[in-house]
């Protein structure tokens, strides 16, 4: 079942239940973010899809 999930949870790059491990980066993530001075939920949102986007592009 683990394993299921975890393939489950790669395609596409994201997963539909993120694991604990990616809602922690998530959480402080966001938190970073909040403390940069973004404070709606709406700009944190396209902050973290545009920083997400960096990174794949990066990789």
């Amino acid at each position: 079942m683990e394993n299921g999930h975890k393939i489950y949870a790669n395609i596409g790059g994201h997963s539909a239940q993120p694991t604990w491990l990616e809602s922690s980066r998530i959480v402080r993530e966001r938190t970073r973010l909040l403390k940069a001075g973004i404070h709606t939920l709406v700009e944190l949102d396209e902050q973290w899809t545009q920083n997400q986007q960096a990174k794949q592009v990066k990789a």
